[in-house]
């Protein structure tokens, strides 16, 4: 993969933020970050994945957005079922987002089967957990 190909699962996000001027990280972004080797050991940098964070069997998307004028990024997953519903997990200024991470996390209870998103930072010191509970993402306990 070279610098500017797409994350294999990355299509253009369906979110009303990327009207407004929000783009997809991409690993390329952070070519000259201190922490780039680090985020070439996932094809996205860590900054997009799919999974299923409802449990129906259907695949979402979790992505790191940026917006350069506001400094600001989001991490938000994208729920595509009737309609698309966009749940903002964290907001931060934009230059801690060459710091961040984001990778699926295990069901938290084995009987739904429904994925966690975790929000990692790439030096290994701070991670969080989300999960989807009654339509709104929540931090997941400390075990």
């Amino acid at each position: 993969m070279t610098l500017e190909d797409p994350a294999p699962d990355q299509r253009p996000l369906p979110t009303a933020l990327i009207s407004i001027g929000y783009v997809e990280a991409k690993l390329s972004d952070y070519a000259t970050s201190p922490d780039y080797a680090k985020r070439l050991a996932d094809p996205a940098g860590f900054l997009a994945f799919s999974a299923d964070f409802v449990g129906d069997g259907r695949l979402d998307r979790a992505r790191v957005l940026r917006n350069v004028e506001r400094n600001i990024a989001y991490v938000v997953v994208v729920l595509q079922r009737g309609q698309i519903d966009t749940h903002v997990i964290e907001s931060m200024p934009f230059d801690q987002v060459e710091k961040i991470g984001i990778r699926v996390a295990s069901p938290s209870d084995e009987s739904i089967r429904a994925a966690g998103i975790t929000i990692f930072s790439l030096d290994g010191q701070v991670s969080r957990t989300f999960d989807l509970v009654d339509d709104d993402f929540q931090q997941r306990a400390e075990p």
